[in-house]
């Protein structure tokens, strides 16, 4: 389970998720413990996943498939005109090693459904993450969308002021109405996003009610360069796809062993006391072309998931190896930002407010100052956004979800 850091960075981004989410009793507030649960709980692929495993562990017992036993009873004038009887039961059955190498191709069946349960409980968990992620962005961006139009409806007021008592001309009144539109469109298009945002997150999760976050703060995950995996699923699962088509060619090699029968018989013959005897029988495959034909076609399969296997190891490196230093880089970013950047930007804001005010500065370089303050903001929640979905990609490679 992935721990989550909480972080609060700027009250422009802590703006109130209730103000936008307007909670009804019905509402469910998400985090990202609570999302999984949910997902976790409605998905029938998942539950389907896990059948198919149980399948795979119930055909264990068809490895000792054995034909039926057939029983033969004649009752009649069999040998003279006075009735007899004579009764036979047939057994028939494989080679014992057929048995044996169909019971280790079930177990490694079994285990194969098992790997890719897993694999795709950890595949589901990735893309609810990763969907709740973009849906968090969504409102974080929004919320900042929000503020930056509340910043600028309040300094209006101001605005029309000192253009009525002439310290701005009509080109600045002009800008400043022409920004707060801007925002107002910027304002809608975050919404937009975020409905969108929502209806995925809505659909993975197989519900309909409205939801909100439980709290405003913004999220960081966890990031453990030094963490590493021997043995990730996704290669185990294709080295458990070579183990069964190896498996595959034993139990084609063996149904080329001699078959055998045994059976046995009671008769009597003119109502004299019965005879009894035991048949015993090979049967020798002399035409086994079809299974020769099986059997290379099997080594075939094998040959070609071996070189798959050895171009997802080959792959799989690489990607973590990109991951990482994606990741490093994000990190510098991220750092960045938090130890210097937000505290400028909100040092830009509170400066600029009082500036302006105070005829310090022009209404061109004001709502430059504003521009950058927000636009550092913004930013710095793209770059987190980024970090936490690459994230998500190398705990999903390094087996850590």
């Amino acid at each position: 389970m992935i721990k989550i850091n909480h972080i609060l960075v700027l009250s422009s981004i802590l703006f109130s998720y209730q103000l936008l989410a307007q909670n009804t009793s019905d509402t469910i507030l998400l985090n990202e413990d609570k999302t999984i649960e949910i997902a976790f709980e409605n998905n029938l692929k998942l539950k389907n996943s896990k059948l198919l495993v149980q399948i795979e562990r119930e055909k264990k017992a068809l490895a000792f498939d054995l034909p039926k036993t057939q029983v033969n009873l004649d009752y009649g004038q069999l040998n003279s005109i006075v009735n007899d009887r004579f009764i036979a039961v047939n057994q028939e059955f494989e080679f014992p090693t057929v048995y044996y190498r169909e019971l280790k191709l079930a177990t490694e069946t079994s285990q194969l459904a098992l790997l890719k349960n897993n694999l795709f409980e950890m595949q589901f968990k990735a893309d609810v993450l990763t969907t709740y992620v973009k849906w968090h962005f969504a409102y974080s961006e929004l919320n900042l969308a929000n503020d930056e139009l509340v910043y600028y409806q309040k300094y209006k007021k101001s605005i029309n002021a000192k253009y009525n008592s002439g310290e701005i001309n009509y080109l600045a009144k002009l800008m400043a109405e022409s920004k707060l539109g801007e925002l107002e469109l910027n304002q809608q298009r975050k919404r937009a996003l975020l409905v969108e945002a929502e209806n995925e997150l809505k659909q993975l999760l197989q519900i309909q009610n409205p939801i909100a976050p439980i709290d405003g703060k913004v999220f960081k995950l966890p990031y453990e360069r030094s963490i590493r995996n021997t043995s990730p699923l996704i290669i185990s699962l294709a080295k458990q796809e070579l183990l069964v088509e190896d498996r595959k060619i034993k139990a084609m090699r063996s149904k080329i062993s001699p078959a055998f029968s045994v059976g046995y018989f009671n008769q009597s013959i003119d109502l004299t006391t019965a005879f009894t005897g035991w048949q015993f029988g090979v049967g020798i495959p002399l035409f086994f072309w079809s299974q020769k034909s099986a059997l290379t076609v099997a080594k075939l399969k094998y040959e070609i998931t071996s070189n798959t296997l050895s171009e997802k190891e080959l792959a799989y490196k690489l990607q973590l190896n990109s991951m990482e230093t994606k990741l490093d880089q994000l990190v510098l970013e991220l750092g960045y930002y938090e130890s210097q950047a937000l505290h400028q930007a909100q040092t830009i804001l509170e400066h600029a407010g009082k500036s302006f005010d105070a005829g310090n500065i022009n209404y061109l370089e004001y709502l430059q100052a504003i521009s950058n303050s927000y636009s550092i903001q913004n930013r710095y929640l793209i770059a987190l956004n980024k970090y936490n979905q690459a994230t998500i990609e190398f705990n999903y490679l390094i087996d850590n979800l």
